[in-house]
């Protein structure tokens, strides 16, 4: 039997996600009441309600780095890069479309090349399995390069392609938690590699999916805070997303009730603090260099 649809855009604001609730009869469900938890990857739209997430989106001219805590480190990384031959040698990649960058900067500039060549043509979907695989080495070989081409300044910064697997649990028995999986993530060495920013990724651009990426990365932000409620921070957080060409930061705000009253407690009364907010920028896109230089800015920004 089809599921019934709730919502065609993920909710942006406390009205809409009233409504979507009220649809689903979800009003008065919390995390906890909830019994049909899916795999964050088979995320339902029920299950999406039920986590209290808002998504708000928005194009990277309107990234405001001051919002975030972000303006200090900006200032510090870009005249890095800009000082940096490798990352200047990458920048010419992009634009030439060559593929052909410098030291640490080789391999991202490879894949992202791969992966523009897949997405050549109209837009349409692509096999899901192996165009992932170049679209996430693309994003984790860029973090890496900036990670190492700058290792003074970020040495407990690491950036792995493994996969992880993170668990929310909100009680016992079936269906009462769920697992969503990163597609790798910049993790700090001196935490025992605890997770700074996970990654998100899949093979064909957000527009292919419809709300589907959006409710995903929900889940898997909502499992990441549950295993590390208190690191990097209990109430904000960062995802970092590559569909296809297209690159996402996603900052997840949570309101003070959010966590501690809806979803440990159980408390189901709706206001302004009981909800996530996902602000998510984008899109950046790897095969044009200006774009690439300012959100590589804030990815070095991000792994101090």
């Amino acid at each position: 039997m089809a599921e019934t649809s709730l919502f065609e855009k993920c909710p942006g604001t406390i009205e809409e996600w009233t409504d979507a609730a009220s649809k689903g009869e979800l009003l008065a469900v919390s995390p906890k009441d909830y019994t049909d938890h899916k795999h964050g990857s088979k995320i339902t739209q029920p299950q999406f309600i039920v986590l209290r997430t808002l998504v708000q989106s928005a194009g990277p001219e309107s990234f405001d780095p001051i919002l975030f805590d972000l303006e200090n480190d900006i200032e510090r990384a870009r005249p890095l890069l800009q000082d940096s031959a490798a990352f200047k040698s990458y920048l010419d990649a992009v634009r030439s479309n060559s593929g052909r960058a410098e030291d640490h900067f080789s391999a991202a500039s490879m894949f992202q090349f791969e992966v523009i060549d897949d997405h050549e043509g109209p837009l349409q979907p692509r096999d899901e399995e192996l165009g992932k695989r170049a679209v996430s080495a693309s994003v984790i070989c860029l973090l890496l390069a900036i990670c190492s081409n700058f290792s003074d300044m970020t040495s407990n910064t690491l950036c792995r392609f493994s996969r992880i697997d993170l668990v929310a649990k909100f009680g016992s028995g079936k269906g009462s938690g769920f697992i969503a999986s990163t597609s790798g993530q910049v993790q700090d060495k001196s935490r025992s590699w605890w997770i700074k920013a996970p990654v998100y990724c899949t093979s064909n651009e957000r527009q292919v999916y419809g709300p589907v990426i959006d409710m995903r990365e929900a889940a898997l932000l909502v499992a990441w805070m549950k295993e590390y409620p208190g690191y990097p921070d209990p109430k904000r957080r960062i995802l970092i997303s590559q569909n296809g060409i297209e690159l996402y930061l996603t900052f997840a705000l949570c309101g003070d009730d959010w966590m501690t009253s809806y979803v440990e407690e159980g408390n189901t009364e709706v206001n302004d603090d009981s909800f996530m907010t996902m602000h998510r920028y984008g899109p950046w896109l790897i095969n044009n260099a200006e774009h690439m230089e300012e959100l590589a800015a804030i990815m070095l920004a991000i792994s101090f």
